[in-house]
């Protein structure tokens, strides 16, 4: 995708947040439900699969530099096309997620109560746990992405993200 000068710096963290933000879901999805379930489509398998394609395509054309940059449609490049596909596939894999959660709770709480009830609030006290890493990222970007000519020393600030698992 050519992401590496420092006018990409902002692609090149969105590509990083799209492949990691399934994996911290389904973590946190786990430690709900108490067991990873993967989909036919999900983030992690179908991710890695997407960015292999990319490598694939990438390593097939005459010049890379060429096709990335290329307009697709809508005013942007197809680097930018594909970290828009990324970033639409990553908000679909979230959104399942958080509904299994959702539906988990639900059931723990009619189970508990023996009563149909609302598990709106207990959603909220999970989604609360996501908030730590949502932070961590929207830093990431606003702070470093936007400052800093060093990648590496981003991606090290955002891999602690992980710590709070």
């Amino acid at each position: 995708l050519q992401l590496g000068s420092r006018e990409t710096t902002w692609a090149c963290l969105a590509v990083w947040s799209a492949s990691s933000t399934p994996f911290f879901f389904a973590t946190w999805e786990e430690h709900f439900t108490g067991s990873l379930y993967l989909g036919p489509f999900n983030g992690p398998t179908d991710g890695v699969l997407i960015i292999c394609i990319s490598y694939v395509i990438t390593g097939l054309a005459e010049d890379p530099t060429h096709l990335w940059n290329a307009t697709f449609g809508l005013g942007m490049s197809r680097a930018e096309a594909m970290i828009s596909f990324y970033g639409v596939c990553v908000l679909f894999t979230v959104f399942g997620n958080i509904y299994s959660v959702h539906k988990e709770l639900r059931l723990r709480n009619c189970q508990r109560f023996r009563q149909p009830c609302s598990s709106i609030l207990a959603t909220c006290q999970a989604m609360s746990l996501v908030v730590p890493f949502c932070l961590h990222l929207s830093i990431g970007y606003c702070i470093i992405g936007s400052h800093s000519t060093d990648l590496r020393t981003s991606f090290w600030f955002l891999g602690f993200s992980f710590l709070m698992l």
